[in-house]
């Protein structure tokens, strides 16, 4: 479901509300509209939880996203992993910005991670999350260890945004 910002001009007051089923029919169809047209465009969707098994201490993709052209991105990511053997424990948040110029993507700055994360047993210290870019494509990847099966689960949003006229920053 995509949640929407209201400001009432009246009362000064900014509230976030779910779309009805009516309302978000109507958003997908502009969605595609505001697209084509190039006009300011925002939204904050959920990501489908992704579940994985690692198995070795190779970086494995868990989530992939298409971008669309001159739109930036800005993901938000909880990664819980579990070690199926022993029960050792990995939870991490991260905060991630990209933008896509004329279908060249790029990731904006150092990816950002909360003080107090990550929250971890000592066996999984080297335990990680890796944020890339795949051609056009947003990437989240996980790392795990050698020889450990690590069940690896992931929330969160990624929230886009295409401004009318962005194409004023290009070159």
């Amino acid at each position: 479901m995509t949640k929407v910002r209201e400001y009432n001009a009246a009362t000064g007051e900014t509230i976030t509300r779910d779309l009805t089923p009516e309302e978000q029919a109507v958003w997908d169809q502009n969605v595609v509209a505001a697209a084509e047209a190039n006009t300011l465009f925002s939204a904050e969707q959920p990501i489908s939880t992704q579940k994985l098994r690692t198995t070795n201490a190779t970086a494995t993709e868990i989530w992939r996203f298409p971008t669309g052209t001159n739109t930036g991105y800005i993901l938000k990511a909880a990664l819980t992993a579990v070690d199926s053997g022993n029960g050792d424990i990995y939870h991490n948040e991260v905060t991630v910005t990209f933008k896509n110029l004329n279908g060249n993507v790029s990731r904006i700055g150092a990816f950002s991670i909360p003080s107090n994360m990550p929250q971890q047993d000592a066996g999984a210290s080297s335990w990680t999350v890796i944020p890339s870019v795949d051609g056009v494509d947003l990437v989240l990847s996980v790392r795990g260890a050698a020889g450990r099966n690590i069940d690896w689960n992931l929330t969160g949003t990624i929230l886009r945004f295409t401004p009318g006229g962005f194409d004023r920053f290009a070159g």
